[in-house]
């Protein structure tokens, strides 16, 4: 048995380090832990006082009327679809090139 100059067994001291180091390593798990659910403690209450400002805002018993009234859409039927159709035309154009490139090497 290998005695350390104190008389105390080298084993005993090593297995001591070695349980300084598993707390040490709990008190890091602890403090993110800790870490984690204060964050998330924080971000539910945000969220919770965001939604309770955002339905304080909105009326209970809306005005009958405004559901009545039909809006115009922004874009009607016919520039939405030109829209589109030149949308479709675009992404063609600059992706062509690529296309064929792909194409060439049997992608």
């Amino acid at each position: 048995m290998v005695l350390d100059v104190k008389g105390v067994p080298r084993n005993f001291l090593l297995c001591k380090e070695r349980t300084r180091r598993t707390t040490m390593i709990s008190l890091l798990a602890q403090e993110r832990l800790l870490g984690a659910a204060l964050g998330s403690i924080f971000t539910g209450i945000i969220v919770f006082e965001q939604r309770k400002s955002i339905y304080s805002l909105i009326p209970e018993n809306p005005h009958p009327e405004a559901d009545s009234q039909i809006r115009e859409p922004i874009f009607g039927k016919k520039s939405r679809s030109e829209f589109a159709h030149l949308w479709n035309k675009a992404v063609d154009q600059t992706l062509g090139p690529v296309i064929v490139s792909l194409s060439s090497r049997r992608w």
